[in-house]
């Protein structure tokens, strides 16, 4: 990371600091960024104290390709639905694109289980059905 910003200060692009414009300082900072991510090995104790947390990290995980797939075709969908619906708002366009993602990994998530080989589910990790008790034999 130290290297990808001694680059960007000793090569700016167009009198300018921004690494989108130094691509190979924007590498350097990137991979450096990521090699300390790879390190860290958070606590997640909170997904276990806030069930609803661990369902939505449960789904996220079991539909990353559909969200990744999907977001950016959803963020290019919202923006003109801001504007048709009355000027635009940052936040109004992040909701949306939202809600559209989340639309996408309802209806097109199933195809990640087919891949995998998984039993297809509308949304993963749901807690399985209890298993119906057997009645006690009665003497």
């Amino acid at each position: 990371m130290g290297a990808g910003l001694w680059w960007a200060a000793t090569h700016p692009a167009w009198g300018s600091y921004d690494l989108n414009e130094i691509p190979l300082a924007q590498a350097l900072v990137s991979a450096g960024f990521v090699l300390v991510a790879l390190r860290v090995s958070p606590s997640l104790r909170l997904l276990d104290r806030i069930p609803a947390l661990g369902r939505f990290v449960t789904v996220l995980n079991a539909r990353a390709v559909t969200v990744y797939l999907w977001h950016n075709v959803a963020i290019y969908l919202a923006a003109p639905m801001v504007v048709w619906w009355g000027g635009y708002s940052p936040t109004e366009h992040l909701a949306l694109a939202v809600v559209l993602t989340a639309m996408a990994v309802v209806t097109l998530g199933w195809a990640e289980d087919l891949a995998a080989r998984r039993r297809i589910r509308i949304l993963p990790g749901a807690p399985p059905k209890p298993k119906h008790a057997r009645p006690l034999l009665r003497r």
